[in-house]
């Protein structure tokens, strides 16, 4: 599971006393503005009449989390070294189908909840293959949540931490093995669109 239902409704709720995050950007690191810039659409994603509804918050976050995550990467890294052994026309399928699923888990799991916050801090740190954004998310009532970005040399996040170590595309690896053994890549593939559908209201 990536970004567990808490985390991610922290997240929803940033929209009251953010201020305007963009302008801060210009000065940053990169990748941190990159986050700061993905937390701003995640507030707009958020706000507003239509909020609630899971497809108008797919529509919202489908250029933030492009523009914001290599999803490219982030699905082969998920699929682990039997990437390899895909023929390339099915890579291309997987690869649409788990950014479709991604930015879905994401736009269910945006709440209305309002009240909280969250924090980036100015300073990257080296890591193998990239950097590391840390971040704070905090509800309305003060619990923290460490939501950490690893972002590659083109400063796009390549995988996601919360509480400091638990990797996002490590988990999602667990469960997407037993799929792609079971029915392979086409199995795989329905897998993710299903869930996707699922994630949207729909079947």
């Amino acid at each position: 599971m990536f970004l567990r239902r808490e985390a991610l409704a922290m997240l929803a709720g940033m929209a009251a006393g953010a201020g305007p995050l963009a302008a801060l950007a210009q000065a940053e690191d990169p990748a941190v503005a990159r986050i700061r810039t993905f937390y701003d659409a995640v507030q707009s994603a958020t706000g507003g009449p239509q909020a609630a509804v899971p497809k108008v918050r797919f529509a919202a976050l489908s250029e933030p989390v492009t523009n914001t995550f290599d999803l490219t990467a982030m699905t082969r890294l998920a699929i682990g070294p039997q990437w390899a052994k895909i023929p390339a026309a099915k890579q291309s399928a997987l690869q649409d189908a788990f950014g479709r699923y991604f930015i879905a888990t994401y736009a269910s799991r945006l709440g209305g909840v309002s009240g909280g916050r969250f924090e980036v801090t100015p300073k990257t740190e080296p890591r193998t293959g990239g950097r590391l954004v840390r971040t704070k998310v905090i509800d309305a009532g003060g619990r923290e949540t460490a939501v950490d970005y690893l972002v590659n040399q083109e400063d796009k996040v390549v995988d996601l931490y919360l509480s400091g170590t638990v990797s996002e595309l490590a988990a999602l690896r667990a469960q997407f093995d037993p799929v792609l053994k079971s029915g392979g890549p086409d199995g795989l593939e329905a897998n993710l669109r299903q869930r996707a559908e699922k994630a949207l209201g729909g079947a």
